[in-house]
């Protein structure tokens, strides 16, 4: 109550924040790990994805070209990738053309690109 008798008006609530303010109040806080490990390959062939899987099972984001391979081998590739990524709980997220990140669980992906 105020001192002359009116009752305050309530105040709104707090709106949540939205991921890129809670990256950017981390980043200025210091909070934001900035050697988070990734791995980059650019695969020809379904061979050589076990190696990227096994750095995707140890919480690493995986940055992948698949500019080299041809379309079938391209195609193969993402739906062996999807898979990996749906069975460990991660997502795959296209980064434009034939690039793509694996991104594990736990971990928040912004692209700021146009």
């Amino acid at each position: 109550m105020l001192k002359n008798g009116e009752i305050p008006p309530k105040k709104p609530k707090k709106q949540p924040l939205s991921a890129y303010d809670r990256i950017a109040i981390e980043k200025r806080a210091g909070g934001v790990d900035k050697t988070a490990d990734y791995a980059f390959s650019a695969p020809k062939n379904v061979d050589d994805l076990a190696i990227l899987i096994s750095e995707f099972k140890s919480g690493k984001a995986v940055l992948i070209s698949l500019e080299k391979a041809d379309a079938v081998s391209a195609e193969r590739m993402l739906d062996f990738l999807g898979g990996a990524a749906f069975a460990l709980d991660g997502r795959v997220e296209s980064l434009g053309g034939y690039k793509y990140i694996l991104v594990p669980r736990g971990v928040e992906f912004v692209f700021a690109g146009n």
